[in-house]
């Protein structure tokens, strides 16, 4: 699984995308994915994985709150960068900002 940050002025936003290597999925899915990857680098979007340094946290993560994996990878990243989430996921929003993460979500 790998996340982007994204870093406009002072805000690094944290966007999760699968996980998508040369050696799976058919070749025009890793054109596709390729594609992508050079349309977001033009955004000067960062791409950051997830690695097993994170696992002790995401462990920590996931005892502490009800939130799935993919959630807790992307709380688990903006915590590492100092970055905010973008979310219409109440729960998400809820336990990010009670960890003094910044979120956006739709009013």
């Amino acid at each position: 699984m790998q996340t982007v940050a994204k870093q406009p002025a002072a805000t690094r936003i944290i966007l999760r995308l699968p996980l998508q290597t040369s050696d799976t999925g058919s070749l025009f899915e890793n054109l596709a994915y390729c594609h992508f990857r050079t349309e977001v680098g033009g955004l000067g979007i960062e791409v950051t994985s997830v690695d097993s340094s994170d696992a002790a946290r995401l462990a920590q993560i996931r005892a502490s709150t009800n939130l799935r994996m993919p959630d807790a990878l992307v709380l688990n990243l903006a915590m590492r960068v100092g970055g905010a989430i973008a979310t219409t996921d109440k729960e998400l929003a809820r336990v990010a900002a009670s960890q003094s993460v910044g979120v956006f979500s739709p009013s």
